[in-house]
């Protein structure tokens, strides 16, 4: 069943916890909730959705999380890495329920979110306070995370981990919990390398070492003996609607995707935001390394041939920090649009069999491109705002 008219009337109902009232009341007690308490707020806010969801209302469980439960049964094939399939397999064997792939994934968000909430604590960030209030009450993990499931909870748990080891540790820690988010998750585990790029050009040097050094021998011993590593280039065609190279198809324009050559358009484009970015550093390296992380997300989403809009939560901690550097009706377009129809924006591309039938129904082109509008037009204002060194506007 497609639930995309339900998700998004849910979606635009979280308008209200935007509005600066509630924020502003929520915000002084982010101070007052010691770390443990706003924590256990934090999961508990996921589970319980989670819980109401799949086992009262039993309303199915998403498709990835049959899928992870057949992968750590061997009926099928897995594009994720080893170290994701070991832990499915550990899962399963503990609670043989998909639900179980359900409470890990708001686990590990559970976990990212305190890990970020310690960085911000230890550091003058700016806007620190704004980004775990958005976090808190934001529709788009809870959606993608506690009421589907998403795996991008660990390459955001990662990234986390990342930002901290930076912060507190060193590249060559930080190079270590890197490479794990690619041998934990899946090959996009990478994204939880973006916080080593807040450093000098020698430090960052080491941690890429380390991260090379650690991810590429592992890999060839797992080819050596035997083990399917590129199953995820199959994911490289199942092109999605949310980024710049399917607005033709959406419009009824013929075109022949050549997803290599897209995808290098976007290495590149990251690669001339990083340069640019490090050339002109914020004095916070905590702001920095947030700027970062929004920016390359908005880029890789804009970008990306695939990019459906649950990979978004790989980058939250940045792309929060940005929409809280903006103000006025920006901000105000980011929060009661951008986010609400990137809930049910994936669902309504479904709706239509991933673009196969979008003349359907006399609204379907219409209707996708106006969902796919908000998004490109939310991650270009969200990669400008970042790249000319956003200011430090009043909450």
């Amino acid at each position: 069943m497609n639930f995309w008219l339900v998700k998004a009337a849910a979606a635009f109902a979280f308008a209200p916890l935007w509005s600066l009232g509630v924020r502003a009341w929520i915000a002084p007690r982010l101070a007052t909730w010691n770390g443990p308490r706003l924590v256990a707020i934090f999961a508990l806010s996921r589970l319980v959705p989670c819980t109401l969801a799949m086992v009262v209302l039993q309303l199915g469980y998403p498709q990835d999380a049959m899928q992870w439960g057949r992968i750590a049964q061997g009926l099928m094939w897995s594009p994720y890495s080893p170290g994701f399939n070991a832990m499915l397999t550990a899962l399963w064997w503990i609670v043989p329920s998909p639900i179980v792939f359900m409470i890990a994934m708001i686990g590990a968000e559970t976990a990212a979110f305190a890990i970020v909430r310690r960085v911000l604590q230890g550091a003058p960030a700016s806007r620190g306070t704004d980004l775990l209030v958005f976090w808190l009450v934001n529709p788009l993990s809870l959606f993608h995370i506690a009421l589907n499931g998403q795996d991008e909870a660990l390459v955001l748990l990662f990234a986390s981990i990342t930002f901290w080891a930076v912060e507190r540790r060193g590249p060559a820690a930080a190079g270590v919990s890197a490479a794990a988010g690619v041998l934990c998750t899946k090959v996009l585990g990478a994204a939880a390398a973006i916080p080593l790029f807040v450093r000098p050009a020698r430090d960052l040097a080491v941690g890429l070492g380390v991260f090379a050094g650690i991810v590429l021998p592992v890999i060839a011993i797992l080819v050596a003996a035997g083990v399917p590593m590129l199953m995820f280039r199959a994911e490289l065609h199942a092109l999605t609607s949310g980024n710049i190279w399917v607005l033709p198809e959406l419009a009824g324009v013929s075109y022949t995707h050549a997803p290599v050559a897209e995808c290098a358009v976007a290495a590149a484009a990251i690669a001339v935001a990083l340069f640019v970015m490090r050339r002109r550093p914020l004095a916070s390296s905590v702001d920095q390394s947030l700027r970062l992380t929004g920016v390359v997300g908005a880029l890789f989403m804009l970008l990306s041939p695939k990019a459906p809009t649950a990979w978004l939560l790989m980058f939250l901690p940045g792309v929060f920090w940005l929409i809280g550097s903006t103000s006025g009706s920006v901000r105000a377009f980011l929060l009661f649009a951008f986010l609400p129809v990137a809930v049910f924006e994936p669902s309504l591309w479904f709706l239509f069999d991933q673009g196969a039938r979008l003349d359907a129904v006399w609204w379907g082109r219409g209707a996708m491109l106006a969902a796919d509008g908000v998004l490109l037009a939310g991650y270009g204002w969200l990669a400008a705002q970042g790249l000319r060194r956003p200011p430090n506007p009043a909450a």
